[in-house]
């Protein structure tokens, strides 16, 4: 499969990279309504590096990755450079990092990532003076909605994931 591949996985990461950003923007303007939606499917590859992967290897791609979204749609750094990784050692030392991986663990899983992720993002935003948004109304117009639509996304994309990544080990 793909994941066995190592200049395939960079280039499927790279793609979901600028991928995420295009669909966020699609969702968003297809509602018309007050409601943000962000799509992590980047975040649905990290969950699964980070099990598959050694840590220096995913902290070094996800790094990397960070440094490029931000150079590319931030234009400056320190935002997603700084937050990929510390969500990674966080969920490093989490002691949920040696639960089972199937579908109700693993969704459990990236709702708790993506809105933490969010609020990482949030805070940043907020330290760095980038955004004004009440909290209350960030949670109620983009976390939740984004976490409807990434839970969903990924309820269609685990078969596919977990197959990759399952094929990989054997």
């Amino acid at each position: 499969m793909w994941i066995k591949n190592k200049w395939l996985h960079a280039a499927v990461l790279l793609i979901l990279l600028i991928g995420d950003a295009h669909l966020s923007s699609f969702f968003s303007r297809l509602v018309h309504l007050n409601y943000r939606f962000v799509v992590y499917l980047l975040l649905m590859v990290w969950l699964y590096d980070m099990k598959y992967f050694s840590f220096k290897s995913v902290i070094v791609t996800y790094t990397l990755l960070g440094l490029l979204y931000d150079i590319y749609y931030l234009n400056h750094l320190g935002v997603l450079s700084f937050l990929f990784p510390m969500v990674s050692i966080l969920a490093k030392l989490s002691p949920l990092r040696g639960v089972r991986y199937n579908l109700y663990s693993t969704t459990l899983l990236l709702i708790l990532t993506n809105f933490f992720f969010e609020l990482g993002l949030y805070g940043l935003a907020w330290y760095y003076q980038l955004t004004l948004y009440p909290f209350f109304a960030f949670i109620t117009y983009e976390v939740f909605p984004s976490l409807l639509l990434n839970s969903f996304f990924y309820l269609c994309f685990y078969r596919f994931l977990s197959q990759s990544y399952e094929k990989r080990i054997t």
